[in-house]
């Protein structure tokens, strides 16, 4: 695998990512940032097996491949790296990852790709579309609403239906109740039910509100649901309950 891309770009989009990637995990690699470089570009991908980001980074590929980083430490790297533009290459003999940008050189540890858990895909034909300001605005009017104690995760949820032209969303911690009903201004071609974790529509607000997409798309699987905005996709697993 080999690379090139600003360092700028680059640092930004691992600013978004690694806010899903695990801190407290027995498994190394989910501490971790998988970079793919492929066919269609580059992308980042982290994730603590409850929510995952993947994040497109604009660059050049001058070899495929894909590899699994520590998350903390490859932030730090490029934060540090002088210069406009950085390069990464595996050294597969090496089992690292060397970062070119400026006059500095950095080599970076591997974790075990083979760990690193495969990424929920949208269904085809399940994608609902759906305005993104009217959804996270929704969002903001009952997500304090909703739980923040473990010991009874359905309520640390935000229950999200959509039908039609209109939007619901409701949240409790038992004590208080939030419902907040929003008419779209066109029909839906589709619905949406599903109970989302607070956590994670909270980070699908600053994605939102970062890409400044007009229209997103949500796709409710078996136990997942995965958001796409602005070419990075959110995915979450879904509360029982």
């Amino acid at each position: 695998m080999k690379l090139s891309t600003a360092r700028d770009a680059l640092f930004t989009q691992l600013q978004t990512v690694t806010r899903a990637a695990s801190t407290r995990s027995a498994i190394q690699a989910l501490s971790g940032v998988q970079l793919i470089a492929g066919p269609d570009g580059i992308e980042l991908r982290a994730t603590d097996m409850e929510i995952g980001l993947r994040v497109p980074v604009e660059g050049e590929v001058v070899r495929e491949g894909a590899v699994v980083l520590p998350a903390r430490l490859l932030v730090d790297v490029v934060r540090a790296l002088p210069g406009s533009d950085v390069s990464l290459e595996l050294r597969t003999a090496e089992q690292d990852v060397e970062l070119k940008g400026g006059n500095a050189t950095f080599h970076i540890r591997t974790l075990r790709l083979e760990d690193f858990p495969p990424f929920p895909e949208a269904e085809e034909g399940s994608r609902v579309q759906v305005p993104a300001a009217a959804f996270v605005a929704t969002i903001a009017k009952v997500q304090r609403s909703a739980s923040r104690d473990e010991t009874r995760p359905v309520l640390t949820g935000i229950y999200v239906s959509a039908d039609g032209d209109e939007l619901r969303m409701v949240a409790t911690d038992s004590y208080r109740l939030a419902v907040k009903e929003t008419k779209l201004e066109a029909a839906l071609e589709g619905t949406v039910e599903a109970n989302v974790p607070a956590r994670a529509l909270a980070e699908l607000t600053r994605i939102v509100g970062a890409v400044e997409a007009e229209a997103m798309a949500v796709s409710v699987r078996t136990n997942q649901v995965v958001f796409e905005v602005g070419g990075t996709v959110l995915s979450s697993r879904l509360i029982d309950g």
